[in-house]
């Protein structure tokens, strides 16, 4: 694992001092064979194949702040997923694979409290200095998520899936780069037994046409390219 800024590799102590709140991160895995790029103070993740790949916040929630403006946040099939109502309480959300914070911004864009929970150290790496860079309110926590041990409202878990099929119904290169990078969630159905265990209401995210990883949700809210599996525990 290297940091690279103008293509010339950060020493410890530079990164140590720039970068404290990732360091221990970066130190305990640097036999992961991965490269960052460096521009000010950003953190992005490089490929040969295309752009570096970072998450810009407040780029992601301008978006979604011009799209509910004109649309209903309790239409969205997400929205839904999550039980939100008009005139409820917007509900705590623990977000168990926070990854590049695509879905827990979203969430956040409804009004949700997201707390969010990466295991991955290079998706942990990208996340913590992304939030870190913005004013956004999200509790990130660089951990497995069946660790959590707060009582939220809902928990939504959305595991590395390799089942598509269609190359249309792919995620945009840079997004598919950092899951190769990433890897899959082999132990998904082992995680989200935890999670169900652990939760009142448990959202899984999949593509619209894969089995569902825990038998028998209590509803499926399915849109264009995505099925939300719901599962309610009395």
């Amino acid at each position: 694992m290297q940091f690279l800024e103008n293509n010339m590799e950060l020493t410890f102590d530079e990164i140590e001092v720039r970068f404290s709140n990732v360091f221990e991160i970066f130190k305990q895995n640097l036999d992961i064979n991965i490269d960052f790029e460096i521009v000010d103070d950003r953190i992005m993740l490089t490929s040969p194949y295309s752009n570096s790949v970072f998450t810009n916040v407040e780029s992601v929630l301008d978006y979604h702040t011009k799209f509910f403006f004109k649309n209903s946040i309790y239409k969205e099939p997400l929205g839904r997923a999550l039980g939100l109502k008009k005139g409820a309480p917007k509900p705590l959300v623990l977000d168990a694979t926070a990854g590049m914070l695509v879905d827990s911004l979203l969430i956040h864009s409804f009004g949700c409290k997201v707390m969010a929970y990466e295991r991955n150290p290079i998706a942990a790496i990208l996340a913590i200095n992304t939030i870190s860079l913005s004013d956004v309110d999200i509790e990130f926590h660089y951990d497995s998520a069946v660790n959590f041990n707060r009582d939220v409202d809902v928990v939504y878990f959305d595991p590395m899936y390799g089942d598509e099929k269609n190359e249309k119904t792919l995620p945009k290169k840079e997004m598919r780069i950092f899951r190769t990078v990433v890897g899959k969630d082999l132990d998904a159905d082992k995680i989200a037994k935890i999670l169900k265990s652990k939760s009142r209401r448990l959202v899984i995210k999949r593509s619209v046409k894969a089995l569902p990883i825990l038998e028998n949700p209590t509803m499926q809210i399915t849109g264009k390219s995505t099925r939300y599996d719901v599962y309610l525990n009395p």
